[in-house]
């Protein structure tokens, strides 16, 4: 039995690892189904530069749409209920943590320099 079949926030299976983060700028939830976005790093992200605003869809990343990328990363979310899982796999898309024990082992290696 693999961790992940558990389905249970209280159970997991971490790798000691270096602390690496990656994100885009902004965060981005799931809202009656869309994946919105929800806030937004301005000083990062100009808006003469980037026009898009809150509650603009995020419809896909580096050619992959929202929902493959959520059937990508809920593997690695733990979480009792669909919504929930949902929502950190979503907010995973856009931002990638790990400190101490990390969630996504290959991250750094696996996260390009860009995204588009």
């Amino acid at each position: 039995m693999d961790v992940a079949s558990l389905n249970d926030s209280h159970s997991a299976y971490m790798m000691p690892s270096t602390d690496w983060s990656a994100d885009l700028g902004f965060t981005v939830d799931s809202y009656e189904g869309s994946i919105l976005i929800d806030r937004i790093d301005r000083n990062r992200l100009p808006v003469d530069q980037f026009p898009f605003q809150i509650g603009d869809e995020l419809v896909s990343l580096d050619g992959v749409d929202v929902e493959s990328w959520i059937e990508r990363l809920s593997k690695w979310v733990a979480s009792s209920n669909a919504r929930s899982k949902r929502s950190q796999a979503a907010h995973s898309i856009v931002a990638r943590r790990q400190v101490g024990r990390g969630t996504f082992p290959r991250a750094p290696l696996e996260t390009g320099d860009s995204a588009m």
